[in-house]
């Protein structure tokens, strides 16, 4: 009798798992599907590395997603700074760094209010708060477009960025 609960308990256990690691999987499924942009492999691999998200439910998901954002537009507003103190860029691309600069830092300052929104179950507002991070990537990569032959030092950056507000845009679409 205590072998056969024992063995319930540990296919509860295991059902379980696999509801909670689909999650992540089935959200980026209807993601990818709702953004052509947005990979579906990217998406799970990038919520995948936060350990919390194998546990999550869809509106944990999309505080992490935010949270990624956050992280990541720090990450940026790094590198901006870094080629910005570099004295062989010419200075059309530093103009538009600084542009760039000023875009991500406003990115920044909406991640807090598009959390609490989505906290709040304030949808709309959490994904006009995502939209408007949209802008950085797009706005930054449009301002070295305008000049022939001038290449955007931060085109990685700003793909990788514009890709995870994609899910996390994807996200407060599902909520």
């Amino acid at each position: 009798m205590r072998r056969s609960l024992s063995f319930i308990f540990f296919l509860v256990i295991l059902f379980i798992a696999v509801v909670d690691a689909d999650i992540v999987e089935d959200t980026c499924q209807k993601a990818s599907q709702n953004i052509k942009e947005l990979p579906y492999d990217f998406c799970v691999a990038v919520l995948g590395e936060n350990p919390k998200s194998h546990s999550a439910d869809l509106q944990s998901l999309g505080i992490i997603s935010m949270e990624l954002i956050e992280a990541n537009s720090a990450k940026v507003s790094s590198r901006i700074a870094d080629l910005l103190n570099d004295k062989k860029l010419v200075r059309d691309v530093k103009i538009r760094l600084e542009a760039c600069k000023e875009l991500y830092s406003n990115a920044i300052d909406q991640v807090k209010p598009a959390i609490d929104a989505f906290k709040a179950k304030d949808y709309k507002s959490a994904n006009i708060q995502v939209s408007a991070m949209m802008e950085a990537p797009t706005t930054c990569e449009e301002g070295f477009n305008e000049e022939p032959g001038l290449q955007s030092p931060l085109a990685a950056e700003d793909n990788y960025f514009l890709r995870l507000t994609s899910i996390a845009l994807a996200i407060t679409t599902l909520a």
